[in-house]
């Protein structure tokens, strides 16, 4: 959390709307997810960074306590050393 801003936002990619907003909502958010996901496994599988962004391909494992995996894009935005708005790009 020592690396997100105050009014950080998160979004889905093509959605107006974010779906968490703020440092609080967030650490609310994950420690849930953290709480109910105790074999959680991300490897980043591929790591770009171009200017403020760094853009993530990770595989997932152990969400939510499924042994199923997942693949994820984040894009996440940095100012000043901290992240103020993230993106993510779930595969179907």
């Amino acid at each position: 959390m020592s690396y997100m801003a105050d009014d950080i936002t998160m979004y889905n990619l093509g959605e107006c709307e974010a779906y968490l907003q703020g440092k609080e909502m967030v650490r609310e958010r994950y420690a849930n997810y953290f709480k109910s996901s105790p074999e959680l496994h991300s490897e980043i599988k591929k790591r770009m960074v171009f200017d403020n962004k760094v853009i993530d391909h990770e595989y997932i494992t152990g969400s939510n306590g499924s042994n199923q995996a997942f693949e994820m894009i984040f894009m996440y935005e940095v100012e000043d050393g901290l992240i103020v708005k993230t993106t993510a790009i779930r595969k179907d």
